[in-house]
């Protein structure tokens, strides 16, 4: 009996295998790590092709060596990190390692967009701001330093692209990693090519895969995938979308509405739009004539584990569980008046901005710290919600990812909000939104809104004397975000001497 959906996420860190039954019930999910960054110069982020697929094959074959039957998998879908750069030959074979969207060598082609008024005007017409790690500057920065790559290269692909290609053979894009990544024009809901042409990335159209939807299907399991992977041979592969479009499908709604939180490598909050009049970002939904906006940045879990690494790393030497040790101390701090200013990686607002912790007292401990720094996450996500109308119009928020599995994120987000927060039973909403798409391009479903709604693990509900105390801080933490706060622009400025 043919059964079963297998959705395949290409994580930041790690390549997750979930399987589905065809009511949307999580039946496994297994990982496996990606293979180490390769940084052969500063500012570079790369990543063997390869052995992308091989960590993709190895989370996949985990669930079957857990006793799971392939034979019951009736379609595989994909989700995957956006932006970056998998540029692929004519055969499909890799031209160069993978350029990852951590990567900020193109930085200096950026600026000197900004500076002649092009990265405004594009980013306008994309409703996308773009960022070094983004498709074009990573391909005006190939064309100035890698000419021959280029003119090897036929496609460029984002990760979940580069392994359905290697399941199927046949090369495609979605509509959801294409606008996530700035590449498409929303009034013609096609390649922006006049960006292209403005911004002088002649190779970009070239480049461009066939586009489809996040439903479509774009092949079938060849012989030689199915030997390495162990799947039945011929069944179907769906396109799948950008990670966090298939995680804000997997909650099953197209209410304008309800808020999505994502807390994992970045925070990113995500709600529906059904039009990108006045947006100044728009993502499209998994579900055409939809979209995504919202802000985030990569303050989060890179941020959360650089903390821990400062203060852990005696529980770290001696391989103790420091996420739930770190979540109990916090648990038990009391409130206090630090501010933490997450912004190790620039914000949102300006990608110049550093971190801080203010409003140090005498009584301070690390539970203390460790408090005001997942306080400082959160307010520095809510604070550019408030920054957007719509805001004051949503009433539903949820919490996914790493973040939602704490004591206390959700619900320091549900006292600042004021409103409740909900985290799913399901683990893996990234794959529960991806198998959602695939029961749309199956025929089993007719829309994202005909799925069954996911099942509440949890309701974090604000205490009203809380939200007082979090209300002014993220009056404080607005007034951090705003770009011409001069304490920590005075504090970027330093010169710092080289010893």
């Amino acid at each position: 009996m043919s059964d079963l959906i297998l959705a395949i996420d290409r994580g930041t860190t790690n390549v997750k295998a979930s399987l589905f039954d065809l009511a949307l019930n999580e039946i496994a999910v297994s990982s496996h790590a990606n293979p180490a960054v390769l940084s052969p110069q500063e500012n570079w982020a790369e990543a063997d092709m390869e052995l992308l697929w091989q960590s993709a094959v190895a989370a996949v074959e985990a669930l079957w060596a857990q006793g799971h039957d392939a034979a019951r998998v009736c379609a595989v879908v994909m989700a995957g990190q956006g932006n970056g750069l998998f540029l692929v030959d004519h055969a499909g074979q890799p031209v160069r390692p993978a350029i990852l969207s951590l990567d900020s060598r193109a930085a200096t082609i950026v600026d000197a967009w900004k500076e002649d008024g092009r990265y405004a005007d594009a980013s306008d017409r994309l409703k996308y701001p773009f960022t070094p790690g983004s498709p074009l500057p990573l391909l005006a920065w190939l064309a100035d330093h890698e000419p021959e790559t280029l003119a090897e290269a036929r496609y460029a692909l984002f990760s979940k692209d580069w392994i359905r290609l290697k399941l199927t053979g046949e090369v495609a894009t979605d509509f959801s990693d294409a606008s996530g990544a700035g590449l498409i024009d929303h009034e013609t809901q096609g390649y922006a090519e006049s960006v292209f042409t403005d911004l002088g990335v002649a190779d970009a159209e070239r480049l461009m895969p066939p586009l489809l939807h996040s439903s479509a299907q774009s092949g079938q399991v060849t012989s030689e995938a199915a030997a390495k992977i162990g799947l039945p041979v011929g069944i179907p592969v769906i396109v799948g979308a950008h990670d966090i479009c298939a995680c804000h499908n997997g909650f099953a709604t197209l209410s304008l509405a309800t808020l999505v939180s994502i807390f994992g490598t970045w925070f990113v909050n995500l709600f529906i739009a059904s039009s990108t009049d006045g947006a100044d970002l728009a993502i499209n939904h998994p579900e055409s004539g939809f979209f995504l906006s919202g802000a985030g940045d990569a303050n989060a879990g890179a941020v959360f584990d650089t903390m821990i690494g400062i203060f852990y790393q005696a529980e770290l030497q001696r391989n103790e569980d420091v996420y739930a040790l770190v979540d109990n101390e916090v648990a038990g701090a009391s409130p206090s008046r630090m501010i933490f200013a997450p912004h190790l990686f620039g914000h949102a607002l300006d990608s110049t901005a550093i971190g801080g912790l203010l409003g140090v007292e005498r009584d301070v401990t690390r539970a203390s710290i460790m408090r005001a720094v997942c306080e400082g996450i959160v307010l520095g996500n809510v604070a550019y919600l408030t920054f957007f109308p719509q805001y004051i119009e949503l009433d539903e928020f949820w919490m996914a990812g790493g973040g939602s599995k704490s004591q206390n994120i959700p619900q320091i987000m549900a006292d600042a909000v004021g409103r409740p927060v909900y985290v799913a039973e399901t683990s893996e909403m990234v794959g529960r939104g991806a198998a959602i798409s695939a029961l749309i391009g199956l025929g089993k479903l007719g829309s994202v809104g005909d799925a069954p709604r996911p099942t509440i693990k949890k309701i974090f509900t604000p205490d009203p004397t809380m939200q007082r105390y979090y209300q002014q801080k993220l009056a404080i933490m607005k007034d951090i975000l705003q770009e011409n706060e001069p304490l920590l622009k005075r504090l970027a400025s330093i010169e710092i001497p080289v010893k």
